[in-house]
């Protein structure tokens, strides 16, 4: 039995396959990375996937000399959905961004990206052209805030 058939024996359920553009490294339904590269004598392995800085999953993949980082959400849709003409957006349905099972993932527009923030939720002050959680009130800082600000200025003028 090779690897492959040990792979898909363990889960049945999850399909797996390669991703393309890039050589030895596999994708699976389930938002999984796969390589297939001899590391440490293991014929398969998962990748470890750690957030960016926006807080999406991503993965190194080696690339000839080079190693990059690429996110997980768009190496599975590269993977196994079909991009449509005008969709230009990857969409995670219930909008955790570390939910990267293919059953989560679409492709939209700016609009439909839009509307899933606000019927979430995630946008909230989006009407004031602001965060939720921000400071400023209004457009302007609260008395408490302004008592902060200045004091520092005060101490550098003496």
């Amino acid at each position: 039995m090779n690897t492959e058939q040990i792979l898909k024996a363990a889960t049945p359920q999850v399909a797996v396959c390669a991703i393309p553009g890039f050589k030895g490294y596999y994708a699976d339904t389930n938002g999984g990375i796969w390589s297939m590269s001899q590391w440490r004598g293991y014929p398969w392995r998962q990748l470890a996937a750690h957030p960016d800085s926006d807080g999406y999953l991503q993965v190194r993949l080696q690339v000839g000399a080079r190693r990059i980082s690429k996110k997980v959400h768009a190496l599975v849709a590269l993977t196994f959905l079909l991009k449509p003409e005008g969709c230009d957006q990857l969409r995670h349905l219930d909008s955790d961004k570390t939910h990267n099972q293919l059953a989560n993932l679409v492709w939209g527009t700016a609009i439909d990206n839009a509307a899933d923030r606000d019927a979430i939720g995630h946008c909230r002050g989006a009407e004031n052209g602001r965060r939720s959680g921000h400071k400023l009130i209004g457009r302007k800082h609260t008395p408490e805030a302004k008592q902060k600000m200045r004091k520092p200025h005060a101490r550098r003028a003496q």
